[in-house]
């Protein structure tokens, strides 16, 4: 499975408890994967998680929020 938009990834967790074998997660925001990936290693299956800090789009775009 593939989320976007992941968080503290959560998500991730709850799929794979529930029959996913493997999660990729994406998240656009630094402080959110950090504690992604500590949840992740707490909960025992980082070995099925990959976490990147990074966003997708269609174009090559730059800016500031």
């Amino acid at each position: 499975m593939i989320d976007l938009g992941a968080s503290v990834d959560d998500s991730a967790i709850c799929f794979l408890l529930y029959g996913a074998r493997r999660f990729i997660a994406l998240g656009p925001l630094p402080n959110a994967a950090n504690c992604a990936e500590e949840n992740v290693n707490i909960s025992g299956l980082a070995e099925r998680i990959k976490i990147a800090n990074a966003v997708l789009g269609g174009l090559a775009t730059s800016g500031a929020v």
